[in-house]
């Protein structure tokens, strides 16, 4: 099994996109533009295994610009030594939609850890919305997650992540661990956020009530950008309505965003509050309604 201490996730997958040595070629790269009449458009894009892009789609009749793009994995999830990049950049004044088409699994390990790195560029006056299906954490799983989103001037995004777990009413037979580090930073790299946890399944101190107790599904979503902090009174008010988790919502460091937490005990609450706080947030700071996107 790997290590349990905080040695176990050092330095070795930061990679080029997190350290800012330039920028190797990722397993998955998108770059959207803006076309002369104001709709997005994919100007390149680029697939290798495991992943598979699909063609833009225009779903939003209250934001017809915006392209919704899904990518899909055609293998069976994630296993031990694997190493994932993902890239997406919006260049200045597009609005793009990303989203995976299904969960995806973590699979049990005898020995290391999956890691998927996420980097996105998100230039002047553009809009992201980046909203992962959540990872499936099996026994003896562990996963490290980085993010990286960079936000020029003007620039807004909504970015969601989650977790669940394959086995919650099992401590023997619980994921290893999960590792999540989240960075906001400008265009000029200066760092406005870092939000870094990690969280061992076998730890049953967890599951004690005023913990975790029974409720091993969790989500996060970023709401980044200029004025943000208008959404705040908003967010916390659908939180008190939803059913079937714990969540709550603060302000970012630097002015930079919000972040939201979630709790759930199964996940098809965990997903119906991501997919609650996506739609609200987008209304509330872009005045836009949200399409739900078919998986």
């Amino acid at each position: 099994m790997m290590p349990c201490s905080s040695d176990a996730y050092s330095n070795e997958f930061l990679g080029p996109e997190m350290t800012g040595r330039g920028t190797p070629k990722a397993d998955a790269e998108i770059t959207f533009r803006c076309d002369g009449n104001g709709a997005t458009f994919v100007a390149r894009q680029y697939a290798s295994y495991p992943y598979h892009l699909t063609r833009p789609f225009y779903l939003d009749e209250q934001w017809p610009q915006m392209a919704t793009m899904y990518l899909t994995s055609i293998s069976g999830g994630l296993v031990q030594a694997d190493r994932i990049a993902c890239h997406v950049e919006v260049e200045s004044g597009a609005a793009a939609h990303v989203t995976d088409s299904a969960a995806a699994k973590i699979h049990t390990m005898d020995e290391d850890k999956a890691c998927l790195t996420v980097a996105l560029d998100i230039h002047d006056n553009a809009h992201l919305e980046y909203i992962a299906e959540p990872a499936i954490l099996f026994p003896r799983s562990s996963l490290e997650l980085r993010t990286r989103i960079t936000l020029g001037k003007g620039a807004s995004a909504i970015y969601a992540e989650s977790y669940l777990t394959h086995a919650p009413e099992s401590v023997t037979d619980c994921f290893d661990q999960f590792f999540s580090e989240l960075s906001v930073r400008d265009a000029g790299g200066q760092l406005n956020a870092l939000d870094r946890f990690r969280i061992k399944g076998g730890n049953s101190v967890l599951r004690t009530p005023g913990i975790l107790n029974k409720a091993f599904a969790q989500g996060m979503v970023y709401i980044l950008g200029p004025d943000t902090s208008r959404a705040l009174d908003g967010i916390r008010h659908l939180l008190d309505t939803l059913e079937g988790i714990y969540g709550g919502v603060s302000t970012l460091p630097n002015s930079c965003g919000l972040c939201t937490r979630v709790l759930a005990t199964d996940g098809d609450s965990l997903r119906k509050a991501i997919a609650a706080i996506w739609t609200r947030a987008r209304l509330l700071t872009k005045g836009i309604s949200a399409v739900s996107r078919r998986k």
